[in-house]
């Protein structure tokens, strides 16, 4: 529980195909609710909640769980600061859209014919020899 409490992520995009393994709370935004999105992305990321998820947490370090009416009871505290927030909230919709790096924006806007494309010969295998 200790190294991985705050561990997270967003399955963005379409996560029809999606496979996790046990071990993971599945969390759905409330229709209407999508405003407190980067309220919950702040917290994730701060030892306060880390904090409070440790302290609910039960069973050994190895199996260690955060039952769901435990997680419900976790404070998560709102954004007042709107530069804060307005830095959150792209983020937010960034991760909601599927993109988690530079290079999954990257792609997304090759594929979409935003950038530049280089066509350069393909390798025959992975390694070349020198």
């Amino acid at each position: 529980m200790w190294g991985s409490v705050g561990k997270w992520f967003i399955a963005g995009g379409d996560p029809t195909n999606l496979v996790v393994s046990n071990g993971f709370h599945r969390l759905r935004v409330k229709a209407g609710k999508e405003h407190c999105l980067p309220d919950l992305l702040a917290a994730l990321n701060t030892e306060t909640y880390r904090i409070q998820a440790r302290a609910y947490a039960a069973g050994s370090d190895g199996l260690a769980e955060l039952p769901e009416v435990d997680l419900k009871s976790i404070v998560v505290p709102k954004i007042t600061d709107p530069a804060a927030r307005k830095s959150l909230e792209k983020v937010a919709a960034d991760l909601r859209a599927g993109r988690s790096t530079v290079a999954s924006l990257v792609s997304e806007l090759l594929t979409a014919g935003q950038l530049a494309k280089i066509y350069v010969r393909t390798r025959s295998g992975p390694f070349v020899q020198v």
